[in-house]
């Protein structure tokens, strides 16, 4: 088990670590059909999802898949205040490159209602099977999983990126499970 001093050095290493994930295009498919076929997504009301990018398991098909059933799918804005908002569309096309250079919503998209029943694939660097995730460093989604408590939060990436343990300060919210090329984690609490 790999440990670290901080989130710094965890990121770099989990960052380099996923530019050479082997047999990227098969894991991809086997995480995205698991992702498509859970429970999870066949019961929400609203699928909230990240934009892939760079080495990040790839959402594209999923997102392709959820607009072609008609399930509402709404993709992040990142605001200048350090929050973010999810955008409903209906097409690649109501994306615009934004902040980060990530594709994100037009701002005028309708925003969906956070219920219950809403799901948000969240992504991350790497997992802990407790829960807590590596993210970027921006706090966008642990602001957005407090101030929406209600939601599922379902992480989303490969399966060697689940760690024992990961470097934790007091503002990281935990997810409810995690959703790989190879498994489906139900998040404990520790």
């Amino acid at each position: 088990m790999t440990e670290f001093i901080d989130k710094k050095s965890a990121r770099k290493y989990y960052s380099k670590l996923r530019e050479n994930v082997p047999d990227r295009l098969d894991k991809e498919a086997a995480a995205a059909e698991r992702m498509l076929s859970s429970d999870y997504v066949r019961n929400a009301d609203a699928v909230l999802i990240f934009r892939s990018v760079g080495s990040e398991i790839s959402t594209l098909s999923i997102t392709d898949a959820l607009l072609k059933t008609g399930k509402p799918v709404a993709l992040p804005r990142c605001q200048s205040e350090g929050t973010m908002t999810f955008h409903l569309i209906d097409s690649p096309d109501d994306l615009i490159k934004g902040k980060y250079g990530i594709p994100e919503p037009q701002e005028h998209l309708p925003q969906p209602t956070v219920t219950d029943k809403t799901l948000c694939i969240v992504p991350a660097l790497a997992f802990t099977e407790s829960g807590h995730r590596l993210g970027y460093g921006g706090g966008y989604y642990d602001r957005f999983i407090a101030a929406n408590p209600q939601a599922l939060y379902v992480g989303f990436g490969f399966d060697e990126f689940i760690s024992e343990q990961l470097p934790l300060d007091k503002f990281d919210r935990r997810i409810n499970a995690i959703i790989t090329d190879r498994r489906m984690v139900f998040c404990s609490a520790e």
